[in-house]
């Protein structure tokens, strides 16, 4: 996961899902985000900004989807104070691992 992978993230204002690149910064604290294509990254969350983990489509940004191409199962979301970022893996194997990685 350190060397990044593809994910899904929906967009600040919840219009849509965006296929991003994500990873861990170097000192596991923060998630960074960014073009799949190029890895540059243009977002970044620190971890200890997180006050909860959904997951599911449980976040007001998913439900607010009449309809998401993505398993339920693979969904969760990042809350922070101020605002949720959402995604979604690509695989279950994935999940498992982002999931760990963000609980900590």
């Amino acid at each position: 996961y350190n060397a990044g992978r593809g994910m899904f993230s929906t967009r600040r204002d919840g219009s849509r899902m965006k296929r991003r690149w994500c990873a861990l910064t170097a000192d596991h604290g923060a998630i960074q985000w960014g073009d799949e294509k190029s890895h540059k990254m243009s977002s970044t969350l620190r971890l200890s900004e997180c006050t909860a983990l959904l997951c599911g489509r449980a976040s007001p940004v998913f439900a607010s989807f009449a309809s998401v191409a993505h398993e339920p199962s693979l969904c969760f979301s990042l809350v922070c104070r101020d605002r949720t970022v959402d995604f979604a893996a690509a695989r279950p194997a994935e999940l498992a691992i982002d999931l760990r990685i963000c609980a900590r």
